[in-house]
């Protein structure tokens, strides 16, 4: 899976200052800080950092990508890191699932088996 780069920020201020007006209510997908972590960062994570790093992974899809681009609005993204993030959420409660283990294995998997 591919890191979010230069390229995911500039995309994401472009759809933001094409939408018109900004305001906070819009900044979901910023601030997501669990890109190296653990399941047992993202169990302790608040649920913005939670989404805010979901999203950040389900761009890294060319799919996902390409329809928020095409959709030119940022908040196509925002199903697809719900569904990440919930999935992921399921995997890191689940029996035998490792503290230690990096959760971006894990959002590999989800996305994965949900076709991404």
């Amino acid at each position: 899976m591919r890191r979010p780069s230069a390229f995911f920020a500039a995309l994401l201020t472009s759809l933001v200052l094409s939408t018109g007006a900004y305001s906070h209510e819009e900044e979901w997908f910023q601030g997501g800080s669990l890109h190296a972590g653990t399941v047992a960062d993202w169990n302790r994570a608040s649920y913005p950092n939670r989404l805010a790093t979901s999203a950040d992974w389900a761009l890294a899809s060319k799919n996902v990508e390409q329809l928020v681009r095409e959709s030119g609005d940022i908040e196509t993204l925002k199903p697809f890191a719900e569904q990440l993030l919930g999935c992921i959420d399921r995997i890191s409660h689940t029996d035998g699932v490792i503290d230690e283990t990096q959760t971006i294995r894990v959002a590999s998997a989800c996305m994965a088996h949900m076709g991404w």
